[in-house]
């Protein structure tokens, strides 16, 4: 027994050290942060830009520092360009060359947006700026905004969207369930009675909590990258809670003698937790990531 689970522990450390150890490059992969800023009123012949707080913000420059060619556009695009050059903002903030006409009622800045900026809007019918001057700060991986407009008092107001807390416990049930009953199926599999299936029910509720919360906040922080969450965080949080499981059935099943009188066998239990870990780790890494594509998890 004593080698089963000094082999574990073994594989735990060994993994985290290859996790925790890799060398980063500088590859540029995706997906990558990005502001949306929608807006509710009538935008009809409306461009918007972000103005930066830094006179570049990846590829984007100030006109100062590179100019953008934009004589094979139409004149529209031209004269609108013109105008975001020849606009003073009141702090400084840089204009990066780059806008977009508002369709759809919203605006995307989707690669390396500038991390503190402005938001302004120029109205090419009544050849005006609206903006209400106010700075805003991008902290998380996708920066939200809803934008009010008030064009009769050429401002607006800006609203941060927030991801809602309760789609969140409800992605997390949801994944919870999935997990669960995929690893409560495998116990049946592995000969495990209805009795005593109720410290996998437990044990997985505290786990599959801890799981999930530190994956929310990374993907929250860090955006729905797969390598980076893989290597750095799903893969060493699923391996400490192999042994975390292992340990804990060990412990209830063999020393606590819960269940049957001639309890379960030290090699059944951590067979059971490696093939149960490693298929609900698969399917939970796939729930997650349909869930971030519908837009549900954060």
């Amino acid at each position: 027994m004593r080698k089963i689970i000094k082999f574990f522990i073994l594989l735990f450390i060994f993994t985290l050290t290859i996790c925790f150890c890799t060398i980063n490059t500088k590859a540029d992969t995706g997906p990558h942060a990005y502001t949306k800023i929608s807006i509710n009123g009538d935008t009809k012949g409306m461009y918007m830009t972000l103005l930066s707080k830094k006179s570049h913000s990846g590829p984007h420059e100030a006109y100062s520092e590179y100019e953008r060619d934009y004589s094979s556009e139409d004149e529209t695009i031209q004269k609108v360009n013109k105008k975001f050059i020849e606009y003073e903002d009141s702090d400084g903030f840089y204009y990066l060359q780059t806008f977009s006409l508002i369709q759809k009622n919203e605006y995307s800045w989707n690669y390396m947006p500038p991390d503190t900026f402005k938001i302004l809007i120029y109205d090419s019918i009544n050849d005006n700026f609206i903006t209400d001057n106010k700075i805003y700060e991008k902290k998380e991986f996708a920066t939200i905004y809803k934008v009010i407009l008030e064009p009769e008092n050429l401002t607006f107001m800006a609203i941060k969207e927030t991801k809602s807390v309760g789609g969140n416990i409800a992605s997390f049930f949801v994944r919870f369930t999935i997990c669960l009953s995929i690893e409560v199926l495998i116990a049946l599999a592995f000969g495990f009675r209805k009795k005593e299936l109720l410290p996998i029910l437990f044990v997985n509720l505290g786990t599959q909590i801890l799981l999930n919360v530190i994956l929310a906040i990374d993907i929250y922080n860090n955006g729905f990258n797969m390598m980076n969450i893989l290597t750095h965080a799903y893969i060493p949080l699923e391996l400490g809670i192999l042994l975390v499981e292992s340990l804990a059935y060990i412990f209830i099943y063999r020393k606590f003698k819960f269940g049957r009188e001639n309890n379960i066998s030290i090699p059944r239990i951590l067979i059971y937790t490696l093939i149960a870990n490693l298929v609900s780790f698969l399917g939970g890494f796939a729930i997650i990531s349909i869930l971030v594509n519908l837009n549900i998890l954060v």
